[in-house]
């Protein structure tokens, strides 16, 4: 992850957001991205998303 992921391999459907039992979005990491994130210690994640009829916007904090 770090600074970008150019020459990582890591590719965006890799990166699902999925909603837990009470609708909280989640962030789930598959194959590349799950391994560089597993690289990162003692590591959080956090999602917040938003919409309009015609634009979406994700946030992502990896703390």
């Amino acid at each position: 992850m770090g600074t970008g992921w150019a020459g990582s391999g890591i590719n965006f459907n890799e990166i699902e957001i999925r909603n837990d039992e009470n609708g909280k979005p989640q962030l789930f990491l598959l194959r590349k991205s799950k391994d560089a994130a597993q690289n990162l210690k003692d590591t959080s994640i956090l999602v917040s998303l938003s919409h309009i009829k015609t634009h979406a916007i994700a946030t992502v904090v990896i703390f």
